[in-house]
């Protein structure tokens, strides 16, 4: 009889991982004298890298999602869960550590807001170290093809494939991905087979040569691989004023000649000299937007930390447990649709309506240039998404649509509102639903509302 644990051969899949956003993966403390709060892995060198056991756990729950027996052939036996088999699955995958090149290492400081007032909380600003988008390493994994997978070998390469548009996709890495980090990209993929019944391709292995079946993945670009239990709304927008998110690093720089002065407010830029809003500015507006919505239909704003995560002060005062939000955005970088406007300003004193003497202030903004086209893609996706979950993320869209959300300063003065252009949303890892301009059709709307009832109908209790 044939030893089902019998080597068959190897899948080997190789390609070039591309951060696309800052990564942070925590070494779990900072060196002595740092006054740095969380640091960047390094390895013994010093040199910055992912450890492949974090890509393993991301990719692992990604394949356990789609399907638990696949995840058991690839990734082994979850003891914690119960298997697809009566015996115990060693893993079949090996993920090599990634070596980064290009790193630019980058420190940010953050604060934990008041999810009421919006103002930030005392005692909650801390620093982190990032490695900021841009650097790159080699991905290397080999996957064991033993005879017990030969019984779902239709279910392996399904699996497989699938994975492979999931990674040529973006998927997302280490800490703080809730508000747009650790998003990274798989390019240039490619796959070797070796049969080790073939003495070709065995000969081919030991000397390090391509095997017989050596192929390009190539990925369909009108298809997303997202999480089978995810829901994700992909929304472009133009802008209907002025957006203002500061660089406070980069203000009173002079920003060409022919301003002939300096600047007191920039808009952020990212490390490629796009136009760019972080992602925990989105979190946070979107987070306030949702709390409004509960609070307009008369629902306890608690029931969102299932969602979002635990409010910061509540956790300092050991009012919640530490949990991950469910609830990811991207970062997103402005198009060409959009270009900088230089305005000078005064302030004026509240009490008395007179201007403040040398209170005058130049900033300078983005404003819509091209109405044509999209100004800004936003992307946000909930995790073992609920139906009453899908229905809050529905009435967040359309606030945001209408116009009803402004991101960045200068709210008072109507900066940062937005107008929705088109969005598609998908569900279970499909598409789902395609809005377009202000009109819905009746079908459309049918299913829509279906989870806004389950939202609105929701007992709090069960959230």
């Amino acid at each position: 009889m044939m030893n089902k644990e019998s080597i068959r051969g190897k899948l080997c899949i190789e390609g070039n991982l591309v951060l696309k956003a800052p990564l942070l993966i925590g070494m779990g403390g900072h060196e002595e004298g740092n006054q740095i709060d969380i640091q960047i892995m390094k390895d013994k060198n010093g040199d910055a890298f992912i450890p492949g056991t974090s890509l393993a756990g991301v990719l692992r729950q990604y394949v356990e999602t789609e399907n638990p027996r696949a995840a058991a052939l690839l990734f082994g036996t979850d003891l914690e869960q119960p298997s697809a088999y009566e015996m115990e699955l060693q893993s079949s995958t090996i993920i090599h550590d990634i070596k980064l090149s290009d790193v630019a290492l980058v420190h940010r400081d953050s604060v934990n807001l008041d999810g009421l007032t919006g103002t930030g909380i005392k005692h909650g600003k801390f620093d982190y170290e990032v490695i900021d988008q841009g650097a790159h390493g080699t991905f290397m994994a080999e996957i064991i093809l033993r005879n017990i997978h030969e019984n779902d070998r239709d279910l392996l390469e399904s699996t497989l494939m699938r994975l492979g548009h999931h990674l040529a996709d973006g998927f997302h890495l280490g800490a703080r991905t809730a508000i747009g980090f650790g998003k990274v990209v798989l390019e240039n993929i490619t796959t070797d087979v070796y049969d080790f019944q073939n003495a070709d391709d065995t000969a081919a292995y030991f000397m390090d040569r391509p095997p017989r079946q050596h192929k390009t993945f190539k990925r369909n670009t009108s298809e997303h691989a997202y999480s089978a239990d995810s829901f994700v709304v992909d929304a472009d927008f133009l802008l209907e004023g002025g957006l203002m998110v500061r660089d406070s690093d980069k203000s009173h720089l002079v920003v060409g000649e022919e301003e002939n002065g300096k600047i007191d407010a920039i808009m952020m830029r990212d490390s490629d000299g796009n136009w760019c809003v972080p992602g925990s500015s989105i979190k946070g507006v979107l987070r306030h937007r949702c709390e409004y919505i509960l609070q307009s239909l008369g629902k306890n704003t608690d029931m969102l930390e299932s969602l979002m995560g635990p409010d910061p002060q509540k956790m300092r005062e050991h009012l919640s447990k530490k949990s991950r939000s469910r609830f990811l955005v991207d970062e997103i970088r402005l198009s060409d649709a959009v270009q900088p406007y230089q305005q000078t300003r005064i302030r004026v004193d509240r009490f008395t309506g007179g201007t403040i003497d040398s209170a005058l202030f130049t900033s300078m903004p983005v404003w819509q240039k091209d109405m044509d086209k999209c100004a800004l893609a936003m992307h946000w996706e909930i995790h073992h998404a609920q139906p009453w979950e899908i229905g809050l993320a529905l009435l967040l869209l359309k606030d945001a649509w209408l116009g009803r959300i402004a991101i960045g300063s200068g709210k008072a003065i109507g900066y940062g509102r937005l107008r929705g252009l088109e969005a598609k949303l998908y569900y279970k890892g499909k598409p789902f639903s395609r809005l377009s301009g202000s009109s819905i059709q009746p079908e459309e709307a049918g299913k829509l509302q279906e989870f806004v009832d389950a939202f609105i109908n929701m007992k709090e209790a069960g959230a």
